[in-house]
């Protein structure tokens, strides 16, 4: 009787070549294939099989974990199971045995996860109080790092330095970032609105653990917004001003830009019923208003541009209405 056996321990890699060893007696032809293609730690794990020389709907097909038959049928041609903590092994096997008679195909396949956690930095300006996230906007830098916990099979712990980073973006294999100890990627932000898939598959040198992760980084449209600035207390940035909002005496409006990728670089400019009038010469992101006449409406306008990257360019407004003698 022909034994037909092939050692698959599929350190999976999402998108990327699956990195595997494999033992195949001549003319065996299956395929093994899991979702997702790189299980953490207590993940559930769908294996699937395929063949063109086999007809599995006709075969016995036989699925263990680790030395143990979990289940056995005719064209069982899918297997869930979940994944143990960091650093342990879980060990599938797969057995068929076809209706032609002859001999068993079988496979086991490794599963050896490692915990990872993908996280990401945009170099986007917001204020120091501001206590969210910086997103990306278009043509920032966005710095992605692999933060690591591993172990082996003995329960020693695997220096981050040593281990194997092949990333992707956008499902795109980046071999010049990648490599023994590449744990960060620096990437630039895509078009507004758009999002970007970040992918990461770690492994040691001999594969005997690997995993995978991934994010998304939405693209943002930078912002401006509008505060007063007080005598007595500064910018009160407690409160946004309303887009409608009154002056008694005089007032000073302060622009605050939100995501943009160097504030030292923006050019504000100022309009007033959409002519165009000066602002602070110390800083240019605050305006002095004074009314002159009783109940007048005007508008207050701000473009914020950069001067490199072009599609960095944000308005805001707001109607100013005087409850005092004067006019703007």
């Amino acid at each position: 009787m022909l034994l037909k056996i092939f050692i698959v321990s599929l350190f999976l890699t999402p998108g990327l070549s699956q990195a595997y060893q494999l033992y195949l007696s001549p003319g065996a032809d299956i395929t093994i294939t899991a979702t997702p293609a790189n299980p953490g730690p207590y993940q559930d794990v769908v294996i699937k099989i395929q063949s063109y020389s086999y007809d599995l709907d006709r075969s016995l097909v036989s699925w263990q974990k680790d030395g143990k038959q979990l289940a056995s049928n005719g064209g069982l041609k899918t297997f869930a199971f979940r994944t143990g903590p960091a650093g342990s092994q879980t060990i599938i096997g797969l057995t068929i045995n076809s209706q032609t008679g002859e001999g068993p195909t079988q496979a086991i396949i490794t599963f050896s996860p490692i915990e990872i956690e993908l996280l990401w930095q945009a170099n986007s300006y917001t204020p120091y109080w501001y206590q969210g996230k910086a997103q990306p906007s278009e043509n920032a830098q966005i710095m992605v790092s692999a933060i690591i916990q591993a172990k082996d099979s003995k329960g020693k712990e695997v220096s981050p330095q040593f281990l194997i980073y092949n990333w992707k973006k956008d499902g795109k294999n980046l071999p010049d970032v990648s490599g023994v100890g590449k744990s960060s990627l620096l990437i630039k932000g895509g078009a507004i609105g758009s999002t970007s898939k970040i992918e990461v598959a770690v492994s040691s040198s001999d594969q005997s653990i690997s995993s995978g992760a991934s994010t998304d980084i939405k693209i943002v449209k930078p912002k401006v917004i509008f505060y007063e600035d007080k005598p007595l207390v500064g910018t009160a940035w407690q409160k946004t001003l309303n887009k409608e909002s009154n002056i008694n005496g005089q007032m000073v409006v302060r622009a605050e830009p939100f995501y943009f990728s160097n504030k030292n670089l923006l050019n504000f400019a100022w309009y007033l019923n959409n002519q165009k009038i000066a602002s602070d010469d110390q800083n240019p992101a605050r305006l002095y208003l004074k009314a002159s006449k009783k109940n007048v409406s005007s508008r207050i306008s701000l473009r914020v541009t950069h001067p490199s990257h072009f599609l960095q360019d944000v308005s805001n407004s707001l109607i100013i209405t005087s409850n005092s003698s004067g006019s703007f």
